[in-house]
């Protein structure tokens, strides 16, 4: 099993580079390869509705990482039945929504055990690197949401 897993994870690990390396990455185009696998798993829907403008690239690679780990934890904790990834865009910000309606968590367990969450820090050392904001809400049993907040900045478009 551990031998079969770390194969998967060798390969998620260079789909993920080879996306990142693309000369014309389409964080889009990106998002949609990230979710096919979803789409084949019974009892899961996926509503995806996100329209992401062009972004620096350094933006659109962080905001691709995220979003991976964030469906990587809801494939591997939530039990979700439903994943909804949105975004809406104004001319200050864009701003990305991931929801599922699985198990959620209590964020306070979370920091308080140095050994777990760090997929959830480095969604926030991410977001931080780009200039963006990232909430997480969660409960035990009321599912997770996750919003990041971009705004546009003149100086760091492509």
């Amino acid at each position: 099993t551990s031998k079969r897993l770390s194969g998967q994870s060798l390969q998620e690990i260079r789909r993920a580079v080879t996306t990142l390396r693309e000369e014309s990455f389409d964080l889009n185009a990106a998002i949609a390869s990230l979710i096919k696998p979803f789409l084949t798993q019974p009892n899961l829907v996926i509503k995806n509705k996100l329209n992401l403008p062009k972004l620096p690239l350094q933006t659109e690679h962080q905001l691709y990482c995220i979003i991976k780990e964030a469906l990587e934890n809801i494939r591997r904790h939530a039990k979700a039945h439903t994943i909804r990834l949105h975004s809406q865009t104004t001319p200050e910000n864009t701003v990305i929504y991931i929801e599922d309606d699985g198990a959620g968590f209590n964020l306070k367990s979370l920091s308080s055990e140095p050994t777990s969450g760090f997929g959830i820090r480095g969604m926030h050392e991410r977001s931080h690197s780009i200039d963006s904001h990232i909430k997480i809400d969660s409960a035990p049993n009321q599912g997770t949401r996750i919003q990041i907040t971009v705004p546009h900045d003149q100086t760091l478009t492509r």
